[in-house]
């Protein structure tokens, strides 16, 4: 890589600076996210949606840390961390612009139609 040369530091300690400014993406949308996800639902549904949202997700993350193993295995950590933190950012963009979408087409409709 280039930017060690440039900037004087390990390759290693680059990417983990890069991937840690990678992965803060979600901590600073989480909120936003979390509210779209919430408030798209209808009221009446929330308890019993949510609740099956987060049963997912507790039941998906095992498989995901058993898979990551062999991943590991075949193509070593830091191609699995770079192609992580690049899906990563792929999905946090396309959360970021589906939500700024949803805004503007919510704040196009007039306020009674809400």
């Amino acid at each position: 890589m280039i930017v060690p040369e440039l900037i004087g530091e390990d390759e290693a300690l680059v990417g983990v600076r890069a991937l840690i400014a990678v992965m803060s993406a979600p901590a600073v949308l989480r909120r936003r996210i979390h509210a779209i996800m919430t408030l798209r639902i209808p009221p009446a549904l929330r308890p019993t949606v949510m609740t099956s949202m987060m049963m997912v997700f507790a039941l998906v993350q095992p498989l995901g840390v058993f898979g990551v193993g062999p991943v590991l295995d075949a193509f070593g950590a830091r191609p699995v961390l770079f192609a992580f933190a690049a899906v990563q950012t792929v999905t946090m963009a396309a959360i970021v612009l589906i939500s700024l979408r949803e805004r503007d087409r919510l704040s196009a409709q007039p306020a009674l139609a809400r």
